[in-house]
């Protein structure tokens, strides 16, 4: 399972949102939501981040990674000590299913949020939120 993003796609919303592709590749060749899946990448980053923190923390018993667009979002809940259970759900409805390394899942936000922080760096844009998603990215590793 791999999360896809491609700054080079992105655009600079209002209030300096990151609005571009944003979705999960799972084993089975299907898309979640689907491909080429657009949404708020800076608050997805940014809110599984935290979310994934507290699941590992144990202040959260699941986490979810809810998308801003539509009624797409992905419980989260740990199996043992090395691995996360994604379970899929668009309209409250599941749709499926996959395992995921913690190590894995941390690694990819940590590469995504780290190419994000980079996309808001060449365009010089700066603001509490980029400066508290800066911090917490450092955490995840």
């Amino acid at each position: 399972m791999k999360l896809f993003t491609d700054i080079e796609l992105n655009r600079v919303g209002t209030r300096n949102t990151i609005i571009g592709p944003i979705y999960w590749e799972l084993e089975d060749n299907r898309m979640f939501p689907y491909s080429n899946w657009t949404d708020f990448v800076n608050y997805l980053l940014y809110g599984w981040t935290f979310e994934l923190l507290k699941l590992l923390d144990g202040s959260y018993l699941t986490a979810r990674f809810v998308f801003m667009e539509g009624s797409f979002d992905i419980k989260l809940s740990r199996e043992g000590d090395t691995t996360i259970r994604f379970i899929f759900f668009e309209n409250t409805r599941q749709v499926g299913t996959n395992v995921i390394r913690i190590d894995d899942l941390a690694t990819q936000l940590f590469i995504h949020s780290k190419e994000l922080i980079k996309y808001y760096n060449r365009l010089r844009i700066e603001n509490d939120e980029i400066t508290s998603f800066k911090k917490n990215r450092v955490v995840v590793t």
